[in-house]
């Protein structure tokens, strides 16, 4: 009586299982490496220069929007870099995304669609810059 209907003995068939098991090893591998490299996620990414179609494409819509009067000639901050570029009376976007960690900011002058700079706020207030 055989067994084995497509192969002639078992050694056959265990070669032919493992040979099985290694492809899909390999195929769920790759397709990990692959979603993880493809999206490294809004924290990780570096979105200077990405205007907002991009970023609502890549990220989806912001969690909140604020705006930011300017009032003073002087700040300390992650908005010090580009303040002089604002009229006093003028407004900034900035785009807030919530991630686990905390939040990514993206800050947008008065009549710019490009991302200026960018900030990302951790919860744990230890690992967040000082200004």
């Amino acid at each position: 009586m055989k067994f084995f209907t497509k192969h002639e003995s078992a050694l056959e068939w265990k070669a032919d299982v493992l040979c099985t098991k290694f492809r899909c090893g390999v195929l769920v591998l790759l397709t990990s490496l692959t979603l993880s490299c493809a999206n490294p996620g809004i924290k990780q990414l570096n979105c200077i220069g990405l205007n907002k179609t991009e970023i609502i494409k890549r990220f989806g819509e912001p969690d909140d929007i604020q705006y930011e009067k300017k009032t003073s000639l002087y700040l300390h901050g992650p908005m010090e870099a580009f303040w002089d570029e604002i009229q006093l009376g003028e407004s900034i976007e900035i785009w807030i995304f919530s991630v686990p960690e905390g939040e990514k900011r993206l800050y947008y002058l008065p009549s710019g669609k490009e991302v200026i700079e960018e900030m990302f706020w951790d919860h744990d207030l230890s690992k967040n810059p000082v200004f």
